[in-house]
């Protein structure tokens, strides 16, 4: 029996390799993602922790004290929180480019894929046709060493 042989087998590990380079691209910039996702958080969770200072969230004693207020440090605070804000917002940009960059490569991944499907098909089927024709080969070959054995049966009853 004959091998099957692909014509297309180079294009075929060509968009094999597409797929892969695609899915690590996709994979790296996820990894992006995640990780601006968890610095924003952070961030978020820097400011509120200021926010709270500020308020004076630290009333342990919940006496009915009068706080002296230190306007200088008052005044940082503020600033500290604005700067946190400002970050946060960046960042929220970054993230919002970066969560673009997720889809382009969910895009070139998907059609990535789609490109090495087709000549995935295509061998099957290519390979479908020669497994029949190979069959039929087999199937005449068979035929004929059965009318070549009807024929020497009959030379030799003969």
């Amino acid at each position: 029996m004959a091998k099957f042989r692909f014509r297309l087998e180079s294009v075929l590990r060509l968009r094999e390799m597409e797929d892969d380079r695609a899915r690590r691209a996709l994979h790296e910039v996820q990894r992006d993602f995640q990780r601006e996702e968890q610095a924003l958080r952070d961030m978020v969770e820097l400011r509120e922790e200021a926010k709270s200072d500020v308020r004076g969230g630290d009333d342990r004693d919940g006496g009915d004290d009068v706080r002296q207020v230190d306007v200088q440090e008052l005044l940082r605070q503020r600033r500290y929180i604005n700067v946190l804000y400002q970050r946060i917002v960046s960042k929220g940009q970054d993230l919002t480019r970066i969560g673009k960059e997720v889809e382009r490569a969910k895009k070139s991944l998907g059609e990535a894929r789609v490109r090495k499907r087709i000549v995935e098909r295509l061998k099957e089927r290519k390979k479908q046709e020669f497994l029949r024709e190979e069959d039929r080969r087999e199937a005449r070959e068979l035929d004929e060493l059965g009318q070549v054995y009807t024929e020497y049966k009959k030379e030799t009853k003969s």
